[in-house]
């Protein structure tokens, strides 16, 4: 297996580290690529992703796994001038030019077909983005515990109230033009735990814009969406059924409910990216 350490660079000059994984003999023309796109807190070298990559490669897909602008929890993106990153800082709009990178750079090594999967907000994202683009490079999206980003969903769920104060603690400090002003959601059922900019919550979390549950019938290619059903989180709950029902009439569309699943499906272990495999040869026409 050919393994090597790489760096693509954005439209607006944010370089994002990566890997690149291939067998030792790759039909880049007939092949598909994989390119994995990591969660909240995660990176392109988080465990489970190397995992994955390695089943894919055993069964003859090159693959690639880059960081997004939103890697994890704080991160330097720019030292002149200085621009931090992370989940706590990041815009998802922003994925559209991280992912026209990736796709480019895994495109400049020779691969016409490029499948772009993505867990927990890797799986916003990669929706976003080909609802949004529609690159022709993307042969296939797959979210895999896809993440609901929802103010409406929110606030009919058991954590209105904390969600409600989260939601006007940020905004508060925006109007007191404190944009980059730091909370610690440290509630569990809060959407978003952890550190966040002020403005960067209300942009994941404080509206309708990235909600990828009405844009699956944006995306022309196949779309498989697979989720476990212990995640009944408020972030979570029926994320994927929502997004996946309205197009389950397409052939190339499908929804995979793992019994007892949580959340990023780790139980199942080599068994995701074969799942994933086997989709992919049933949809390659």
């Amino acid at each position: 297996m050919f393994t090597d350490i790489v760096e693509t660079i954005t439209n607006d000059g944010v370089t994002l580290a990566g890997a690149f994984f291939a067998p030792d003999h790759c039909d880049t023309v007939n092949s598909t690529a994989i390119l994995l796109v990591h969660g909240t807190y995660g990176n392109f070298y988080s465990p489970i992703l190397l995992q994955h990559a390695k089943v894919f490669v055993d069964h003859g897909h090159a693959v690639a796994s880059f960081n997004t602008r939103g890697h994890d929890g704080i991160s330097v993106l720019k030292q002149q001038p200085l621009l931090f990153g992370g989940t706590a800082f990041e815009n998802l709009a922003d994925s559209i030019s991280d992912l026209n990178a990736c796709i480019a750079w895994v495109q400049n090594r020779g691969f016409e077909k490029i499948a772009i999967l993505g867990i927990s907000m890797g799986a916003v994202k990669v929706v976003y983005y080909q609802a949004k683009i529609q690159n022709p490079a993307v042969s296939a999206v797959i979210a895999v515990s896809p993440v609901r980003l929802s103010k409406k969903y929110y606030l009919k769920t058991e954590a209105k109230d904390l969600y409600e104060y989260y939601n006007d603690t940020a905004h508060t400090f925006v109007n007191e033009s404190l944009p980059d002003a730091v909370m610690n959601i440290r509630e569990s059922i809060v959407p978003g735990t952890g550190f966040f900019g002020a403005q960067a919550y209300l942009d994941k979390y404080g509206g309708e814009d990235f909600d990828i549950t009405h844009l699956g019938e944006s995306i022309a290619c196949p779309i498989l969406v697979m989720a476990g059903t212990e995640e009944t989180h408020p972030r979570l709950n029926d994320c994927a059924k929502d997004l996946a029902t309205p197009i389950q009439h397409r052939n190339d569309v499908e929804l995979i409910m793992v019994e007892k699943g949580t959340h990023g499906l780790r139980e199942l272990g080599s068994e995701l990216p074969l799942t994933v495999m086997g989709w992919m040869a049933r949809n390659s026409g």
